[in-house]
């Protein structure tokens, strides 16, 4: 036995040593208990000893590792291809099932269709004939004629849900047993559609499922409707709506989009919130649901009350406000109800706001639209806003640009109402300061002119606002006011509750003239003011923000200022010298100086610095100033700095409301006046 196995691996290395490409071609090895063998064609080797001969250039592979076919073999047969067998075994299917489809006849099936819906649902549905066909390839297209399916037992009208001459829906096959099936296309014909849905979600147009308020399980992205009505109620929001649509006479091309011509005509009326509406809208063949790519054209003309809406482009949702590009125009006149504008905008009619308006996803873009408020207020803005008012991602936030603006402050003021006489100015109403936390906003207002008062107190404004996180940032404020300037800043931090609130403001040449009416009428003093306001407050109301303010406020006369004699006289209790005014009325006396500096703590400004000087009088000031409350009580003494005949020892003390000031003389407090740097 050991010199067979000697001979065997002796012819081993010797066919191994000749470089036998064949040592592996046959087929089959058997294994003994004394080791591997050959069959009687092959030569016998020991597995432990099996070595791979380096591969040659005409060898080919085989399955096995590090295994090659001999030069001389015969390749293995070709494999049938797999994939083309399988596509044709695919498309036989398809076929058989599409001729099943177009020569089966479904009428069959209304005996199962009817009981399933009546199991379901326990609602009746009936029809005439019913096809099922294939349209856009794989797509399955069930038709019915002279469907009717009944409504719901508790709804509201007692006519049938659909009652329809003809309907079509083609089904996406790639949606079918999913969790949303999805239909491309519905068309009706001399259909009659009632659908009402409850406030707690019912709603009577889930046939299969009649009790499900939960989200819906089919979308429709299309509707194709001809000679067909809806009534619709939605008890959740208070709507009801009739909406009926017929063929226009002929065509119309809307401009800009000549693929889209408008080809029905809308005619609807109804309800929200106890709001009547009623309106027309010409559109195109399709109506799209579902912001999806595909588009439809309208020409829309809306009213409720005072208010008319009128848009004319392309959107791409009937349902929910998709995307669109449209021009548009919004107006309110006369003396109906204007909503759903808000109250403080409804009072400026007559309103109008035309312009382009885009919308893509949650950014909506209006582009040179032209604002008109009242009669003499008006703007164009350029604004983009991004967002939801419906959720609060993404946040939303606003860009506008405003030029070209002109405010009538007097229709504005006399739309915003004035207090009564015994109310106080400063309004204890809730400012909307939380709103400040619902967006951001970058706001570019350019130059606006200011009209409608009749000192002309206000020439124009400009200043760039910004809102991030609930903090108001009104920047490079720049004002023409009163024939001067006023320059600077407000900050609102409106984070939390109460709202913190900071002013700083320069004013330079300010005209006295044209601060107040009374100086301008009488000439008693002339000149220009320059101030500095530097305020914090803490408030949620304008009488809260002013009864927490503190900071202080500077006011002086620049170089040049003067006052009448008389007024002159006047303040320093000089007899003698008003005497003289009474025979010459237009004389003039030069202020030196004139400056005050308040001090204001919760509301009350308290003089830090006073001084007013003349050439023959000097003031000293003392009191306090009750913003809050709008009260002065004040005492001025005068000083003569040159003799005086017929002067008097005594103080002017002024003590009331602001509109209603009541003077008296009063002992001299001694108090000394502060005097003019030299």
């Amino acid at each position: 036995m050991a010199g067979a196995d000697r001979g065997r691996s002796a012819d081993y290395r010797q066919r191994r040593a000749a470089g036998s490409s064949d040592l592996f071609a046959q087929d089959a090895f058997r294994r003994t208990p004394d080791g591997w063998r050959a069959d009687s064609r092959q030569a016998a080797f020991r597995p432990a000893r099996l070595r791979c001969a380096p591969p040659t250039p005409t060898a080919r592979r085989v399955p096995c590792r590090r295994m090659r076919l001999a030069s001389g073999s015969a390749p293995p047969p070709a494999r049938p291809p797999r994939r083309s067998r399988a596509l044709r075994i695919a498309l036989g299917v398809l076929l058989a099932l599409a001729a099943v489809c177009w020569a089966f006849d479904w009428n069959w099936c209304r005996p199962l269709i009817q009981h399933f819906v009546m199991s379901r649902s326990g609602r009746s549905i009936a029809f005439d004939d019913m096809k099922v066909h294939f349209r856009h390839g794989l797509d399955p297209t069930i038709e019915f004629h002279g469907l009717t399916i009944q409504n719901a037992p508790w709804a509201a009208s007692r006519a049938p849900f659909l009652h329809a001459g003809r309907l079509a829906a083609t089904l996406s096959w790639r949606s079918l047993g999913s969790d949303m099936t999805v239909i491309d296309l519905i068309e009706l014909d001399d259909a009659q559609v009632d659908m009402e849905r409850l406030a707690d979600g019912l709603r009577n147009w889930r046939i299969t499922r009649p009790d499900d308020r939960g989200p819906p399980h089919v979308r429709v992205l299309a509707l194709d409707a001809r000679n067909s009505s809806l009534h619709t109620i939605h008890r959740g929001i208070g709507l009801e709506a009739q909406v009926s649509t017929t063929p226009l006479p002929a065509p119309v091309t809307l401009a800009g989009h000549p693929d889209l011509p408008l080809t029905r005509l809308l005619t609807f009326h109804g309800q929200f919130r106890d709001d009547p509406f009623e309106g027309t809208a010409q559109v195109s063949d399709l109506l799209a649901f579902g912001a999806t790519p595909r588009q439809f054209s309208l020409r829309l003309d809306a009213r409720s009350g005072a208010v008319r809406l009128e848009a004319s482009g392309v959107s791409n949702d009937a349902h929910a406000l998709g995307d669109l590009d449209c021009d548009v125009r919004l107006s309110a006149a006369g003396s109906g109800a204007a909503k759903p504008l808000p109250e403080a905008l409804a009072r400026l009619r007559p309103l109008l706001a035309e312009g382009h308006v885009g919308k893509a996803g949650d950014r909506w873009t209006g582009t040179d639209v032209h604002l008109h408020a009242a009669r003499h207020t008006s703007a164009v803005v350029d604004a983009t806003f991004t967002g939801s008012f419906k959720s609060e991602t993404p946040r939303r936030t606003l860009k506008a640009t405003l030029r070209d603006a002109v405010v009538d402050v007097g229709e504005l003021s006399a739309a915003r109402g004035k207090p009564a006489a015994e109310e106080h100015a400063l309004s204890t109403q809730p400012l909307p300061l939380a709103r400040l936390r619902e967006l951001d906003a970058d706001i570019d207002l350019r130059p606006a002119r200011i009209t409608g008062t009749e000192s002309g107190l206000v020439q124009s404004v400009r200043t760039h606002a910004t809102l991030a996180s609930g903090v108001l940032s009104v920047q490079a404020l720049d004002a023409a006011v009163a024939g001067g300037r006023v320059t600077g800043g407000l900050k609102v931090d409106a984070t939390r509750a109460p709202a913190d609130v900071a002013v700083d403001l320069e004013a330079r040449g300010l005209r006295v003239d044209a601060l107040s009416a009374t100086l301008a009428a009488n000439g008693a003093l002339a000149g220009a003011v320059d101030g500095r306001v530097a305020l914090k407050s803490r408030g949620e109301s304008e009488r809260a923000l002013v009864s927490g303010a503190s900071g202080s406020v500077t006011v002086s006369l620049a170089d040049g200022a003067s006052v009448s004699r008389r007024l002159d006289a006047k303040l320093g209790l000089n007899g003698g010298e008003w005497l003289r005014t009474l025979f010459d009325k237009a004389a003039r006396v030069p202020v030196q100086c004139a400056a005050a500096t308040l001090a204001l703590e919760h509301g009350v400004a308290t003089p830090r610095r006073f001084v007013f000087e003349t050439p023959d009088t000097a003031l000293a000031a003392q009191g306090s100033v009750d913003i809050v409350n709008e009260t002065l009580d004040a005492t001025l003494t005068p000083v003569h700095k040159t003799a005086a005949l017929l002067a008097l020892d005594k103080s002017i003390h002024a003590e009331g409301p602001w509109h209603g000031l009541k003077f008296k003389l009063v002992p001299a407090s001694g108090d000394a006046p502060q005097r003019c740097a030299r």
